[in-house]
């Protein structure tokens, strides 16, 4: 598993969900094939388990419906291979260069929109190292075999020979998302918890306490960090 280099994480939710993240460390896995067929605009993704996209060209394409046909010509399409399974925790990052941001509370440009969007509240991890490690121990104890990784953002309408759980389309490019994977069947959702966290991470927020909210640093501590 490479090293993952960021400082802070952001997990995004309601209330109730946030709390028992930060009070016990509880955190669920959804299978890649919720994401797939999750709804909501920018939560889901069509495309999440692709192995590969291939351009196929056809001279001739002919449609038929009953009496109704159609013939195409010089018609392309996409051959998208759909065979990743297993199990999503995707989180937010930012890396000691977007910290400043967060100091002049402008949220918005560390996560992407759509997170805030559909969500009433979040929680800010000031100790991205040490939640990591605290979540591969606890895989690790239950032998559980996962990965971990920064997501890389492609441009899907171009071809790609291989993919893996870590590339989404560039259409996201905006969420900066880290995500665990396990390397299941991917049938249901698994549930762990890997002990509170309060002494990494801050209390949880609403969206509107953006603007006011304090975070213990001070301007000459996030230049230091620059």
């Amino acid at each position: 598993m490479e090293e993952v280099n960021f400082d802070l994480i952001f997990r995004f939710g309601c209330e109730k969900w946030l709390n028992k993240l930060r009070n016990k460390g509880s955190i669920r896995l959804n299978t890649v094939k919720f994401f797939q067929d999750l709804k909501i605009n920018k939560q889901g993704d069509r495309n999440e388990g692709i192995s590969s996209i291939q351009t196929i060209l056809f001279d001739t394409l002919n449609l038929k419906n009953g009496d109704l046909a159609i013939e195409l010509e010089n018609v392309s399409g996409k051959l998208k291979k759909r065979d990743i399974k297993g199990n999503l925790y995707c989180v937010y990052g930012a890396r000691q260069e977007d910290l400043w941001s967060f100091y002049e509370k402008k949220i918005e440009k560390l996560v992407s929109e759509s997170a805030i969007e559909f969500s009433t509240h979040f929680l800010c991890i000031h100790n991205a190292k040490q939640f990591n490690q605290r979540i591969q121990n606890e895989l690790i104890r239950r032998g559980y075999e996962f990965d971990f990784n920064i997501v890389r953002y492609n441009d899907y309408t171009k071809d790609h020979r291989k993919l893996d759980i870590f590339d989404k389309s560039d259409e996201f490019s905006d969420q900066k998302e880290l995500r665990y994977w396990l390397k299941t069947e991917g049938t249901s959702h698994i549930d762990v918890e890997i002990g509170c966290i309060k002494d990494i991470s801050y209390k949880v927020f609403t969206l509107d306490e953006l603007k006011t909210i304090q975070l213990g640093y001070t301007e000459s501590d996030f230049k230091k960090m620059l």
